[in-house]
């Protein structure tokens, strides 16, 4: 089946949900500062399927706390959804520009820093999503 635009870009934002879902729960534990410092540095590193973009940015972070949530509520496994975002990832490649991954990795570091350091679950947690990157 092929999708439309509408639900490539829907998709995107909530691959992205999952990348960060991933990152913010490998330990097991989320705290009110590292979803603050995930709404920084989504404001910091504007995050946009391509520049004909169907949501406005304020519409995608939305669509990215949505989903959060959603993951958040359902207890997801964080394993799963990193599946789901390499899945994503590999039949859209052309929305994954440097340009996306080079900010995507910024966020994601930046959020393995946000309280504490990187613990041990977030350092394989961005070993893995490293090796994304580098495989696609």
């Amino acid at each position: 089946m092929v999708k439309n635009r509408f639900d490539i870009e829907l998709g995107f934002y909530e691959s992205l949900a999952k990348l960060f879902y991933c990152v913010l729960l490998s330990d097991n534990n989320l705290n009110k500062g590292e979803l603050e410092r995930l709404n920084k540095e989504l404001d910091k590193h504007i995050v946009e399927a391509d520049k004909h973009n169907l949501f406005s940015t304020q519409q995608g972070n939305e669509l990215i706390g949505k989903k959060l949530g959603e993951l958040i509520v359902a207890n997801t496994d964080v394993w799963k959804v990193l599946d789901e975002f390499k899945a994503f990832k590999i039949a859209h490649e052309d929305l994954f520009t440097d340009e996306i991954n080079t900010k995507l990795w910024k966020v994601v570091n930046a959020l393995a820093f946000s309280t504490a350091g990187k613990n041990k679950s977030e350092i394989i947690a961005l070993n893995e999503i490293s090796l994304i990157f580098k495989q696609h």
